[in-house]
């Protein structure tokens, strides 16, 4: 094990994996992003697409009430360190046109 893989086991108590997926948002639906997941610690969302994304906790999240995340790259994250539970929610997504979102985890194993 190496010496960041020592610091999260000491830090959290456990060991953790990093898993990465693509998801697609329309236009004209919420998508759910993330699933609810416990043993999640962190993530982090990347907009690869050309207009903005918006995400939320809820099935409902639009364009108006979403939380923007800039085109081109534009991010977001959670931390368990520093928004306690909340990267262990759900999250929806919608895009003002084929949105395509980079997507990655850090879950405890």
């Amino acid at each position: 094990m190496g010496k960041v893989t020592d610091w999260i086991t000491k830090e959290y108590g456990c060991r953790t994996a990093t898993q990465t997926k693509v998801v697609v948002l329309s236009a004209a639906a919420a998508t759910r992003v993330l699933q609810n997941d416990p043993n999640r610690f962190a993530w982090e969302i990347f907009n690869l697409a050309l207009d903005t994304a918006f995400i939320g906790f809820t099935g409902d999240t639009t364009t108006t009430n979403g939380i923007g995340i800039n085109p081109s790259g534009g991010n977001i994250g959670l931390t368990v360190r520093e928004d306690l539970e909340l990267p262990t929610h759900e999250m929806y997504g919608i895009g003002t046109a084929a949105t395509t979102l980079f997507v990655v985890e850090t879950v405890a194993i």
